[in-house]
């Protein structure tokens, strides 16, 4: 039976919805841009931390701050006229951070039971600043027999005076390894058909090169997974699996009702090899320079996508 609680740390709400039976428990701190905050499984009685810097809300002594912050409305770098952080619409320059601005906003609770923890957050006069649009977005978190999912659904504004454009992804940071063992024990193992170049600022050449991965590659020994990121997925295929041999599998996948093709994972580490970032994107780097990779919706219209993290 699932329960739920609540607790501040260092003044910052967070809820725990958890099943004990189940040896499932995750963690959204909705005043920290709505974010999960810590995934626990349970194994041989023992409860795993799966995320780096779980519940950890003081400024980070490295240059990421962990957890699974979203990214909306950008992914990755803009880079306009030689300048990193700015993207063009219609004539007009525009600033962007990377990964788009509602990591670091305040999201509001919408409703919290044992079913799911929804929040929210929307445009108001400081993002219209940096992006002309109004929206909603709403993310629902629950439970799954074998894992969490995380429903993230946009709605552009019927006030919009012409379609929205966008990129959708979350920075899940995954703390490893999951337990005791050995990080270079670790293995990667995924369906991706490419590898999409990265230039030294961090932008799409446009080229690509053929990859696999299904075999599982040792995390550790790949330089790829120091920042790489993938694409050619089959419909119903985007995943990334991360398994520590000396606890669990975990398994990220996204799934979107439309075409597959916008759909990129990037994974990134750090060198003290304490965290992997398997990302799901609907979107890829200065998507809102290029205006690939972009989702567009017109005013009133919405936009589902789910992140599913499964034990394996």
């Amino acid at each position: 039976m699932a329960s739920i609680s609540q607790a501040k740390i260092l003044g910052i709400k967070v809820l725990t919805l958890g099943d004990k039976r189940a040896g499932l428990a995750f963690s959204v701190a909705p005043e920290s841009g709505g974010e999960l905050s810590s995934l626990r499984v349970r194994r041989n009685q023992r409860w795993i931390e799966l995320l780096h810097r779980a519940n950890h809300f003081e400024p980070s002594q490295n240059s990421w701050r962990g957890r699974a912050p979203w990214l909306f409305p950008a992914v990755g770098r803009s880079f306009h006229g030689g300048r990193l952080g700015f993207y063009a619409l219609e004539g007009q320059i525009y600033p962007m951070p990377i990964h788009g601005f509602v990591m670091d906003k305040k999201w509001a609770l919408v409703s919290a039971d044992a079913g799911s923890i929804i929040c929210r957050t929307a445009s108001d006069e400081t993002t219209r600043a940096a992006y002309p649009f109004d929206f909603e977005l709403t993310v629902a978190y629950s439970l799954l027999p074998d894992g969490f999912s995380a429903r993230a659904e946009v709605l552009s504004s019927p006030s919009n005076r012409r379609p929205m454009p966008f990129s959708l992804g979350n920075h899940l940071t995954l703390a490893i390894p999951f337990s005791r063992g050995d990080a270079g024990a670790c293995t990667v193992n995924t369906p991706a058909g490419k590898s999409l170049l990265l230039s030294p600022q961090g932008l799409l050449t446009g080229g690509s090169v053929p990859v696999s991965c299904g075999a599982g590659s040792a995390l550790l020994a790949d330089p790829r997974f120091f920042d790489v990121v993938l694409g050619g997925f089959a419909p119903g295929e985007c995943w990334v699996e991360v398994r520590d041999p000396s606890a669990v599998g975990v398994r990220v996948r996204q799934n979107v009702e439309t075409d597959c093709e916008p759909l990129r994972f990037v994974l990134y580490r750090d060198s003290a090899e304490t965290f992997l970032c398997p990302e799901p994107w609907h979107g890829e780097p200065d998507s809102l320079n290029t205006g690939r990779a972009l989702a567009r919706l017109a005013p009133g219209e919405r936009f589902e996508w789910e992140m599913e993290i499964t034990i394996v």
